[in-house]
């Protein structure tokens, strides 16, 4: 069973399929979701996504990226805002992960962007999750 949240959903299957340590995830195809995969993709956390059709749905198709021992590149993905607690921040405020090891991203007026983005562009928002 689904969740209020499909961006907090896409989250964990992305964390399962790391755990499992499948090549490839599919997740439900939404706006938010294909822009907070995309800032992934721009700070080097996946490989590539592309939308396709699994049974008549359609989905993104993530591919996940691993280091040359194996290991994931993505240790941790942690949802910040949730469907009963939003978190927002103004640009000065916006945390560091892992003092800039990891990204906050940032669902912004200009779209979801990293921390770094979205300090380099000054504005804030609601912060979607933590990744490291």
């Amino acid at each position: 069973m689904s969740s209020s949240s499909t961006v907090c959903d896409m989250l964990t299957a992305v964390r399962n399929g790391i755990a499992l340590r499948k090549q490839t995830v599919d997740v439900v195809d939404s706006r938010l979701n294909r822009n907070v995969l995309d800032a992934l993709k721009r700070a080097g956390y996946i490989w590539d996504l592309s939308q396709v059709d699994v049974d008549g749905r359609s989905r993104v198709r993530v591919v996940l990226k691993y280091g040359p021992d194996g290991s994931s590149v993505m240790r941790s993905i942690v949802s910040v805002s949730k469907p009963g607690n939003r978190v927002y921040s103004r640009v000065d405020r916006i945390p560091f992960v892992l003092q800039g090891l990891g990204i906050s991203l940032v669902s912004t007026n200009r779209g979801v962007l990293s921390d770094s983005e979205a300090r380099a562009q000054r504005v804030g928002g609601e912060i979607i999750c933590k990744v490291y």
